[in-house]
């Protein structure tokens, strides 16, 4: 008769025991304030670090800019330069082939005339020309003043 009496009394007692652990395992304890306070400092100190970040990157970012705007710039200056430096080149190069040119015309002339001198020297005559004479006669003219 014991084992009837304490067998239902075990028996209650493990169903009592079982739902209140089933209840416990799936009801959430309520936190406490002091969790909840730490939490919500974390959270906050975890936004202000992103807020630094973004901060930091949207400087870095405009200084990327900046200087991105002054190579940009820099570039420019620098076509232009070539382009200036081309036409020079190409207006000193014109010069020179003309100076060249205006060389090769005057070596020309200067051969054409020392061809010629030879020639009139070559050919000098025996006789005293009439120019010859009136030199003579100037030369005499002189020599007796």
């Amino acid at each position: 008769m014991r084992r009837l009496v304490v067998q239902p009394i075990v028996s209650a007692m493990m169903l009592a025991s079982t739902v209140g652990l089933i209840g416990c395992s799936t009801a959430p304890f309520p936190p406490a304030r002091a969790t909840v306070l730490e939490e919500s400092r974390r959270a906050a100190k975890v936004i202000q670090d992103r807020e630094q970040e973004l901060t930091a990157l949207r400087s870095e970012m405009a200084a990327t800019k900046i200087a991105a705007a002054k190579q940009e710039a820099e570039r420019q200056e620098l076509r232009a330069l070539v382009a200036q430096l081309r036409r020079e080149n190409g207006e000193g190069r014109q010069a020179t082939l003309e100076a060249t040119r205006q060389a090769e015309v005057r070596e020309a002339e200067l051969a054409a005339f020392k061809a010629e001198r030879e020639q009139v020297v070559a050919v000098k005559p025996t006789e005293p020309t009439q120019h010859d004479r009136q030199l003579a006669v100037l030369e005499a003219t002189v020599n007796t003043l």
